[in-house]
């Protein structure tokens, strides 16, 4: 009888450990993997979002920087469009020019204006001259008030053109005042128009 009963009690003591490996191995054999994919899943959703937030945060910044570039832009091109409008490049004819710097078909010809001017011959549809222009626009706003600039259709004054021998343009005479005028013929570049003309002023 005793040792029925201790047996007994000995099979009884068992009993919560193997509750407890069942458990375990329940867990281990079905729930673990259960959660294991499920917190992958989690965490792959949470790079997915973390990721996708970067990418339209950039794309934001992209799209501001390029609202502000074209913004800057479209107010250069229209303080341009504004300068040439307002051109400082006087439009002018033979009896005109005469008026304002003296005869240029003489011979001994000096500069009898009031400034030094500059004297650009040019026609609508010669390429560099119209190239010219603009940079003509810019130095005649930096020159503003100290030299006067003028502007010569050769088809409207042949006259004149022909007299002075004008044979190719763009063709910019530069006269100080009481000084014979300097010629700078043809057109490269702004930097390289900008040097001669100051040379020439000088």
């Amino acid at each position: 009888m005793e040792t029925a009963a201790t047996v007994a009690v000995g099979e009884n003591a068992y009993q919560p450990m193997k509750i407890v490996l069942s458990l375990t191995n329940y867990f281990y054999t079905i729930l673990y993997p259960i959660i294991l994919t499920i917190m992958r899943r989690l965490l792959n959703f949470m790079i997915i979002a973390a990721l996708a937030t970067a990418v339209a945060s950039c794309n934001k910044a992209q799209d501001n920087n390029g609202r502000q570039e074209a913004s800057a832009t479209s107010q250069e091109e229209t303080a341009e469009a504004s300068t040439a409008t307002e051109s400082m490049v006087v439009e002018i004819n033979q009896d005109e020019l005469t008026k304002a710097v003296g005869d240029l078909t003489q011979p001994t010809w000096t500069n009898a204006g009031k400034r030094p001017v500059v004297i650009d011959f040019n026609a609508t549809w010669c390429g560099p001259c119209q190239k010219l222009k603009p940079v003509l626009n810019k130095l005649a706003a930096q020159y503003k008030g100290k030299v006067d600039f003028y502007s010569v259709d050769v088809d409207e004054n042949q006259a004149l053109a022909s007299a002075l021998g004008i044979n190719a343009i763009p063709h910019v005479l530069v006269a100080p005042v009481g000084k014979k005028p300097q010629a700078i013929q043809g057109f490269d570049s702004a930097e390289d128009f900008a040097s001669q003309l100051a040379a020439c002023l000088k």
